[in-house]
């Protein structure tokens, strides 16, 4: 169902940038929600970090054209949106019944160049009732959002520098989100049935490998953006919990036993990759799980024949291995499949199987460093915010995003890392439908 637009703010499109709070809060929610499920209580305990990007979606996304979920605050220049805000949550929850549960949220909005204009603050609470069974959090949450809706609503200086921008588009100024695209194949794209799975590793802490520093913030950033990609289901394994058994039930176990054929799954890996040379020739690539030994990958990693085959097994008609790493001994092509996919080939995608991967680069490359998130990483999620969009359709094949994101990830590694990609088995294409394109 469309969603309705209100307020002053209908033909303004916007970036919402998650800050380090906000993706700590929602962190702290997940793990909150998965340890009272174990301890199976009786009772649904509310804790549910959706609370955040539902509430987002509700009041920011209906009220502006197009809104996009991003980790990063973007470069000056590069921002794809008219406007920019800064959204911080802060989330203290009672420790029993009677104490109080708050949200505090905050939204600093931005022109293109990063210059404030307003800057919106609100705050809601909800005491946590007896018998203890929600812990006040979607109370709490929901009157924060309501106070922060009728701030917004009230902006006068949001709406005083949007005002002639909209007058403008009023006239007949042409929205880029709309060229070269049908409004058909938007519609079939946005209607895709099916559910959206994913499983997220990242891993600093290895057991008999090199420590990295940067692989859980990548994999936390990965996770905080699906939910608005249309990800019902994201399963999060950082360090300790990352190991290769976990990783196989996962896939095989929670998601391969409730998957239908027409759903998708999507698995993003932030960790070592390494090669090993074969005795009669050639090499063969392995994950490492963080309780790996990589003297004896054979017993203890994963082998990327391994993630062939996973893709064959779980019953998903489209899955999609992102691996931010770097090895050789796959069978992955470096003909990248060009940036413009005609409406006919995306069609057609849609209804065919697919298991496709995308790597960070090739044997003896390190995964570069770009403010605190390996390079790959930061550019997949800049594709995915929409830069990898070149038409403006609304959504994003994995051919496109390879084909968008590999010659940016050479050029600004200076030629030291070449993502590689590869459809493993079928002739369809993962389809990444765009926050906006989907309310």
């Amino acid at each position: 169902e469309p969603k309705k637009m209100e307020g002053p703010f209908t033909n303004q499109s916007i970036t919402v940038v998650m800050s380090d709070n906000t993706r700590e809060a929602m962190k702290y929610l997940a793990q909150k929600e998965t340890f009272y499920s174990r301890l199976n209580l009786g009772f649904q305990s509310g804790i549910d970090p959706r609370v955040l990007v539902d509430g987002l979606s509700d009041v920011v996304g209906r009220r502006f054209k197009t809104m996009t979920v991003a980790t990063a605050l973007p470069s000056r220049g590069a921002v794809p949106t008219d406007l920019v805000m800064v959204f911080d949550a802060q989330i203290s929850l009672g420790a029993a019944a009677f104490t109080t549960s708050t949200v505090d949220l905050s939204g600093i909005f931005m022109d293109r160049d990063h210059n404030v204009i307003e800057t919106l603050k609100a705050s809601g609470a909800a005491r946590v009732p007896l018998p203890q069974g929600d812990w006040g959090l979607r109370k709490s949450s929901e009157a924060a959002f309501v106070e922060f809706a009728r701030l917004l609503d009230g902006a006068t200086k949001l709406t005083a520098y949007v005002a002639p921008r909209a007058s403008a588009e009023a006239t007949g100024r042409p929205s880029p989100r709309h060229v070269g695209g049908t409004e058909a194949l938007a519609a079939r794209v946005r209607g895709m049935g099916g559910a959206a799975w994913a499983l997220v590793v990242g891993i600093n802490a290895y057991h008999h490998a090199e420590r990295l520093n940067y692989a859980v913030a990548d994999a936390r950033a990965v996770a905080v953006a699906l939910p608005g990609f249309g990800f019902e289901t994201v399963r999060l394994l950082l360090d300790d919990e990352a190991t290769k058994g976990n990783i196989e039930r996962v896939i095989y176990g929670e998601f391969k036993e409730r998957m239908k054929p027409e759903d998708r799954l999507f698995v993003f890996f932030a960790g070592h990759g390494i090669s090993v040379r074969l005795p009669r020739g050639g090499e063969e690539g392995y994950l490492l799980p963080v309780d790996a030994d990589p003297h004896r990958p054979e017993l203890t990693a994963i082998a990327m024949d391994e993630i062939r085959k996973m893709g064959k097994r779980v019953n998903a008609r489209h899955v999609f291995f992102a691996i931010d790493s770097c090895f050789s001994g796959f069978a992955l092509t470096r003909d990248i499949t060009p940036e413009i996919v005609t409406d006919l080939e995306i069609a057609s995608a849609l209804e065919e199987p697919v298991v496709q991967v995308l790597t960070a680069g090739r044997k003896g490359q390190k995964s570069i460093e770009e403010g605190g998130h390996g390079l790959f990483t930061r550019r997949l999620l800049d594709g995915l915010q929409g830069l990898a969009d070149r038409e403006g359709k609304g959504f994003v094949t994995v051919t496109q995003l390879a084909a968008w994101l590999s010659p940016r990830v050479a050029r600004d590694s200076a030629g030291r890392q070449h993502p590689q990609y590869s459809a493993l088995d079928g002739e369809g294409d993962f389809i990444f439908v765009l926050p906006h394109a989907k309310r």
